[in-house]
């Protein structure tokens, strides 16, 4: 079955869009020039869209995959403020798009096709607002503040398919400079689990379901017994199975791999592995059998195959657009 990559450059402002065969052979088949800034990314599998932001010039662009061969653009939206990261719901009716610049989360509506109606709300005053994550079991929406260390949460009511409300429910505080950046939730728990930049660890956080209170049940370092406290971390995906977490270290050149307990949810470093310089961005796909990643700074891509115990092999080694800040793989 072939694999579908897209690569995002913003120096280049351009996307990649790469095809990886059965036979594990790769090649570039399209890149799309967007004349802005490219980031974030975001692909919508079920309607083969990919959601691209344009900082600068303040457009999402919308390309749809047309017959697995070749990206067709299909809508150029504008909007009021650069993006830094994209969040869709379960649904796929709304999309979520933060702001770190300028310290807020867009909301959008998303029509039957994928496209986007309107801005139907916004949240302000999330000073460094990098990242959203809903948690789908409690509608509950994550907010990482990083600028002031802290995760704000709201109680999502939809109201109807396409239109919803907030209620600011609280906020959890982190340490002082731990800059909260990335948050991802448990695939099937009420679980999550939030990646600080600053300080190279991971927060796990428990969501009662009857209180909707959240208490934090662990902090785990990156790196266990490492002394030098200089971080820059990146990113952090859960595998499909919700076995598996995964990060990165942009100082490090690491991705660093964990076991999910099967019964608390906390987190047992396993392993880490030197990986492309500056990895600003990795995915893994939905059958959890590859993960990808890219170097920000050595310009080049590798491809790991994940192995039934979370370990990885790297299997693919190669040169790309300069400046690849963004991939994803499906």
């Amino acid at each position: 079955m072939i694999k579908h990559i897209f690569i995002a450059s913003s120096q280049k402002k351009c996307i990649e869009y790469w095809q990886l065969s059965k036979l594990n052979i790769l090649n570039r088949v399209q890149k799309i020039y967007t004349y802005g800034n490219v980031q974030p990314l975001l692909y919508e599998k079920t309607k083969k869209l990919l959601y691209a932001g344009i900082r600068h010039q303040h457009y999402i662009i919308i390309y749809k995959l047309i017959q697995n061969k070749y990206l067709k653009k299909i809508q150029k939206f504008k909007i009021s403020c650069s993006l830094n990261h994209f969040h869709i719901n379960k649904e796929k009716t709304i999309l979520f798009g933060a702001s770190y610049h300028y310290n807020k989360l867009n909301i959008y509506s998303l029509n039957h096709d994928g496209l986007i109606q309107k801005k139907i709300n916004k949240i302000s005053n999330i000073l460094g607002c990098h990242s959203s994550c809903l948690n789908i079991n409690n509608n509950i929406l994550f907010l990482a503040s990083l600028k002031k260390n802290l995760i704000y949460t709201y109680q999502i009511y939809f109201k109807n398919t396409y239109y919803y409300m907030h209620k600011k429910h609280s906020f959890l505080l982190l340490k002082k400079k731990s800059g909260p950046r990335h948050i991802i939730s448990h695939p099937s728990q009420n679980y999550i689990y939030s990646l600080n930049e600053l300080n190279g660890t991971i927060d796990i956080w428990k969501i009662i379901n009857i209180s909707l209170k959240i208490f934090k049940i662990q902090s785990i370092s990156l790196i266990p017994f490492y002394e030098k406290k200089k971080f820059w971390s990146s990113e952090i995906l859960i595998h499909p199975t919700g076995k598996f977490l995964y990060a990165s270290d942009r100082i490090k050149n690491m991705i660093f791999v964990f076991k999910i307990n099967n019964c608390n949810f906390t987190l047992k470093f396993l392993k880490y592995y030197i990986t492309d310089t500056q990895p600003r961005s990795f995915h893994i796909d939905d059958t959890g059998k590859y993960l990808i990643s890219v170097g920000q700074k050595s310009n080049t891509l590798t491809i790991y195959d994940i192995k039934i115990n979370g370990l990885l092999t790297p299997i693919i080694h190669k040169n790309i657009v300069q400046d690849p800040i963004w991939v994803l793989i499906y």
